[in-house]
């Protein structure tokens, strides 16, 4: 009896271990990369370069704690991680007392509530060195947020874009998506792309954008405004939002598809479809921090990546 009851007390000090050690990396991933260098970490490698990480004992991990043996009895907690469609997979395998619990965390970025960042974050769009082509995503098209509290800049993880020809933007061009991901920076998480009052914007097609990461490509059509897309096979990973007044037309083939498309149009050309549940909800959900369908803020809009557990699964093999 008395074994036993070692063993049981073991195995829960093991559960609790693998928990505890999963939970420590959703907190770093809360973290601000900028300040914390296992957030860093997380997001060089997890979040962007091979989306993957193995952690052989998360509690000797710098960030976590300095020495394991700060936490009495705690054990050894290994982590397996992994980043696809804007979920997260961990998996630990804990060891306590001789027993061993093994348990799975899934989390994804929250959306609830996400405004669009303001347009005064653009830069207007220009055609690229590529005669006919718009680059998207690039790091130099980034800027700084400032983090007063701790009198810190920092960069964000998201670009923003106008178009008004009158300040100098193009309005036409096949758009070109930029893979940063080499420059130790990660990679942009979402683009906004601001079609002003009045202006056309016409897209003739889209490439290295990847269904698996992104990044997520949001377009807000002011009053009066339009976009024009040329047809293609493939669907234009698109989340649409629209003014009063503005439209939408298809040119040079017979469809088109968006991912969403959020407002009432005063024109829409027919050709246009929406990949949309029968709820009206986009089959790719965004994997930015960013909803599909929001409000625009007219300041700021910046938003911290906070990720949220979606689920805890113990394996009892």
């Amino acid at each position: 009896m008395n074994n036993r009851s070692i063993k049981n007390n073991s195995q829960q000090q093991a559960y609790f271990t693998a928990k505890s050690g999963l939970n420590a990396v959703v907190e770093s991933l809360n973290g601000d990369p900028a300040k914390y260098p296992f957030s860093a970490y997380l997001y060089n490698n997890l979040i962007n370069g091979t989306h993957s990480i193995v952690i052989e004992n998360i509690f000797e991990n710098i960030g976590i704690t300095d020495n394991a043996d700060e936490i009495a009895g705690i054990g050894k907690c290994r982590i397996e991680g992994s980043y696809i469609k804007g979920e997260v997979t961990l998996k630990a395998t804990a060891e306590a007392g001789g027993q061993t619990e093994k348990m799975t965390l899934t989390a994804r970025r929250n959306q609830d509530g996400g405004t669009w960042p303001a347009k005064v974050w653009g830069n207007f769009l220009k055609e690229s060195s590529v005669v006919g082509n718009i680059e998207l995503g690039s790091i130099k098209d980034r800027k700084y947020s400032e983090d007063i509290e701790n009198k810190e800049k920092y960069l964000i993880d998201f670009v923003v874009y106008r178009v008004n020809v009158s300040s100098g933007s193009t309005n036409k061009g096949k758009i070109s998506i930029v893979d940063d991901a080499t420059t130790g920076n990660y990679p942009t998480q979402a683009i906004f792309i601001y079609v002003d009052d009045n202006e056309t914007l016409e897209i003739d097609g889209i490439e290295n954008w990847d269904e698996d990461y992104g990044p997520d490509v949001f377009i807000y059509l002011e009053g009066n405004s339009k976009l024009k897309l040329k047809a293609q096979e493939s669907i234009y990973p698109f989340y649409i939002s629209v003014d009063t007044g503005a439209g939408i037309d298809i040119v040079d083939g017979s469809e088109a598809e968006v991912f969403h498309v959020n407002g009432t149009l005063t024109a829409v050309d027919k050709r246009l479809k929406f990949e949309e549940t029968e709820k009206k909800v986009p089959k790719r959900i965004p994997t930015s921090n960013y909803n599909y369908s929001s409000n625009i803020d007219p300041i700021n809009g910046a938003r911290v990546n906070k990720w949220d557990v979606v689920k805890y699964e113990s394996d009892q093999n």
